[in-house]
């Protein structure tokens, strides 16, 4: 009995730590940025470099969550040159921010990107392997190859990050753009 009440509490414990606290409410149907481009959930998002000192990311924050005690926090520096798909575009409006408009994606636990900011600086540089670089970006990576974001999903799958369906889906968007 013990046994069964203890996976059961590592079971829900476990999904409290990847539900963070997600700002504003989920929207419907993609995202257009700036010049047209569009965001879409299943999306790939592919980091640049982060900007802050110590190289962690300004504009990709992991929010908190008090269920286990988790600090809101910049997504670290190892992120830089790696990859999540987007699995939810969420708007949130305060009267000190006024409006923002966040994608979810996970990496390692859920992380909220402000975009448009984010693009700018060169922390996003890619959203399905199309550079999104923009005149003011600093990082130096403009493409990514197909056979990198196989191999890239092909590690996600093995590690556990993504779903086989998940992983199967990415690959044909890849492979049938």
């Amino acid at each position: 009995m013990r046994f069964i009440a203890t996976v059961i509490f590592v079971a829900v414990l476990g999904n409290a730590y990847g539900q963070a606290s997600l700002y504003g409410k989920k929207q419907e149907g993609p995202l257009t940025l700036e010049g047209g481009k569009q965001v879409s959930v299943g999306d790939t998002i592919h980091f640049g470099r982060g900007t802050m000192p110590g190289g962690d990311f300004k504009y990709i924050q992991t929010p908190a969550n008090a269920i286990v005690g988790l600090a809101e926090s910049s997504l670290p520096h190892q992120w830089g040159g790696r990859f999540a798909i987007v699995n939810a575009i969420r708007t949130n409006e305060t009267k000190r921010f006024g409006k923002k408009t966040y994608v979810v994606v996970s990496a390692g636990r859920n992380a909220m990107i402000e975009i448009e900011p984010a693009i700018e600086v060169g922390e996003v540089v890619a959203i399905n392997s199309q550079s999104v670089k923009t005149k003011n970006a600093t990082n130096s990576s403009s493409t990514v190859s197909v056979a990198d974001e196989l191999i890239k999903l092909k590690q996600l799958l093995d590690a556990g990050a993504i779903s086989q369906g998940e992983y199967d889906q990415q690959k044909k968007k890849l492979l049938n753009p």
